[in-house]
């Protein structure tokens, strides 16, 4: 009987509900079934004689022993629930990298380890692990462990490896091993949870949180690289940095004189840091909890609980003060941490966004290292890598893993399609700053403390050096115009292989104005645009503006709902969009660009009077705190910032 066989036997299951986290992987193993953002892996290199033997018994014994490790997933009239599989041996994939060169084989079993952790696990079957031991000489092996984070956290890959080596041992000493029995399996777990849920303390924990974070759930708009996709790729990128004992040694002497820990100095530093780069008063992080009872601590499954904690580093607070009140705003919260995220978030009710995370984008998590002891296994020399995910659910995620004495290590995972690697060096850099000052002017206010170093300083007071002079009168129509004048032939637009000069500019958006009047559009008048990014978006803007109206940007990537309310919210009239995007919006006076023939119009700019004040264009905000809200921009600012 094979691991597979675990997906036939399916028969007299007994199906019960899922716990509160492992709703929310089920939810999102749907909606990206080809995901890896939430798979756990590790490698694990062996320098000894390796007894298979007793390996597979180890890894067969751990799979028997834990439930939740065969555990698979099923709609059941509509409600996803989960069972226990039956006991069958764990399939070992093993691989023989000995025709590889000497020199190859330990890249090789790393790319061929990570590939092996990152395939999709199929929730339907089980188990949700999965193990591979890479051959690279006689006595040296690389053992890579995936599991899925749906059945397992950080402390259960440790219970993993401490019972791997007490199950190796007794089968090589040929005796029985010396394990407690389990209290309980993750399911029934998982039915206590629900119930604690409609108890009074499960009542009064929410309403704490509530009280917490209020009505308003403001996303936190770091200044980003790239435009925030409508879905988010989640690829992650990665930047580790070692802080200097030396440094670490004083941070650690502020906080016991602030009477908190090294964490809650360091989590307010990171408040502080993010507000100054948002522009916000409030910063909410994400921080992870065991989320584990007494009779917990060697059972298999997904505990861990996620606290929003919101902190406003006010500008007149000193370091000291602001210290006291993370540290009391992280006590509460651990005071209250068996609420489950999933439940605040249904609570609580975000706008939801298939590119950001709801409450929070920012996670930090602070946790000792406990490295494999050398003698894991007898024989072999041990060291495990844990192979970080490709796929990252946060904007930023900040893993501080404490070693011996004063050896403290901050990993930074970061959304690759939002940041490029020098923003991320310079927010690394600026945290660095911000610690340095909190240690030597634990008395200065927040807002007296510096972000930049000396040599930062003066290039930024260099490059702010603006003296250039703006005509506020001068609207952008006639600067474009003055250019398409001076300069007919030089290049206005490059989009792809495509390149429009100034006058073809000109003309091309004067023809569409001429239109646009005839049609009805006058000063102030709002005009949908809805086009993909290209020269043609640029002169039907231009056009509007010409007209004498006020552009409203739709992207077409946006939902139909969050459209038809922008549409309707902003009373725009007509609408200049293509032929392959026009059916997506309400209806409207419908202009499709690449159907119209304006070879009859005048390509001179249409005689409108046009006031500084005049409305240019309506953006909307994220709707991140509801829904979207227009931003009404004039001439003048539009004037302002162009020139």
């Amino acid at each position: 009987m094979t691991a597979d066989c675990l997906s036939q036997t399916r028969t007299d299951l007994a199906w019960a509900p899922l716990s509160s986290a492992q709703q929310r992987l089920w939810f999102f193993s749907r909606l990206e079934s080809a995901s890896s953002a939430y798979n756990l892996g590790g490698v694990i290199w062996l320098e000894g004689a390796l007894d298979l033997a007793a390996l597979r018994y180890s890894l067969d014994q751990v799979l028997a022993r834990h439930a939740a490790l065969r555990l698979v997933f099923a709609e059941q009239d509509g409600v996803a629930q989960q069972a226990v599989l039956p006991v069958c041996p764990m399939a070992l994939e093993q691989v023989d990298l000995g025709g590889l060169a000497a020199e190859l084989r330990q890249s090789a079993a790393e790319e061929q380890g990570r590939a092996f952790v990152e395939r999709h696990f199929d929730l339907g079957r089980g188990p949700q692990i999965r193990c591979a031991l890479y051959r690279l000489q006689a006595d040296r092996h690389a053992l890579v462990v995936g599991m899925h984070h749906i059945v397992s956290d950080a402390r259960s890959v440790a219970v993993l490896f401490e019972e791997m080596a007490e199950f190796y041992r007794a089968h090589q000493q040929h005796r029985a091993p010396t394990l407690s029995t389990l209290p309980q399996e993750y399911c029934e777990y998982a039915k206590l949870q629900g119930q604690w849920l409609t108890s009074a303390e499960g009542r009064q924990q929410l309403d704490y949180w509530r009280a917490q974070l209020g009505e308003e759930q403001p996303a936190l708009l770091l200044p980003a690289d790239f435009v925030r996709p409508a879905q988010a790729d989640r690829r992650a990128a990665y930047r580790l940095l070692q802080l200097e004992p030396q440094l670490v040694g004083r941070l650690r002497g502020l906080a016991k004189a602030c009477g908190a820990t090294l964490f809650s100095v360091l989590l307010a530093a990171l408040q502080v840091q993010l507000a100054r780069l948002a522009g916000q008063r409030e910063v909410r992080i994400g921080v992870p909890v065991a989320g584990r009872a007494r009779g917990h601590e060697r059972l298999f499954g997904f505990f861990v609980n996620t606290l929003v904690l919101a902190g406003q580093p006010l500008p007149g607070l000193s370091v000291r003060d602001w210290i006291g009140r993370t540290r009391q705003c992280l006590r509460q919260g651990l005071n209250h941490q068996q609420m489950p995220f999933e439940q605040l978030v249904e609570a609580l009710a975000p706008a939801r966004s298939l590119g950001q995370q709801p409450l929070f984008q920012v996670a930090f998590n602070y946790r000792r290292q406990h490295p494999l002891p050398s003698n894991w296994l007898p024989g072999i020399a041990a060291r495990l890598d844990e192979l970080p995910a490709s796929r990252i659910p946060f904007d930023l995620a900040l893993d501080a893993l404490q070693g011996d004495g004063e050896q403290l290590q901050i990993n930074f995972a970061y959304a690759a399609d939002l940041f490029g690697a020098a923003s991320i060096e310079r927010l690394i850099a600026g945290f660095i700053q911000l610690l340095g000052e909190f240690v030597a002017r634990p008395d200065s206010s927040l807002a007296q403390l510096r972000l930049h170093s000396d040599a930062e300083q003066k290039r930024l007071a260099v490059w702010n050096q603006c003296r250039q002079a703006h005509d506020p009168a001068r609207l952008l129509p006639e600067l474009i115009a003055a250019q398409a004048c001076l300069r007919p032939d030089a290049i206005a637009l490059v989009h792809g292989g495509e390149r429009l000069s100034y006058a073809e500019l000109e003309a091309q958006a004067s023809r569409l104005a001429h239109l646009l009047i005839e049609r009805g559009v006058g000063p102030e008048a709002r005009v949908g645009l809805s086009l993909e990014r290209g020269n043609a978006m640029i002169v039907g803007l231009l056009a509007i503006l010409k007209a004498g109206g006020a552009f409203v940007p739709l992207d077409p990537g946006y939902p139909r709902e969050r459209l038809a309310y922008m549409v309707e919210d902003s009373g725009l009239q007509w609408l200049i969009t293509s032929s392959d995007l026009a059916g997506r919006l309400p209806d409207v006076e419908t202009l499709c660009l690449d159907r119209l023939d304006l070879s009859a119009y005048p390509s001179s700019a249409p005689a409108v009077a046009l006031h500084p004040l005049n409305l240019a264009y309506l953006i909307y905000t994220s709707g991140s705190t509801g829904q979207p809200k227009g931003v009404a921009v004039n001439h003048a600012g539009l004037s302002m910032h162009v020139q």
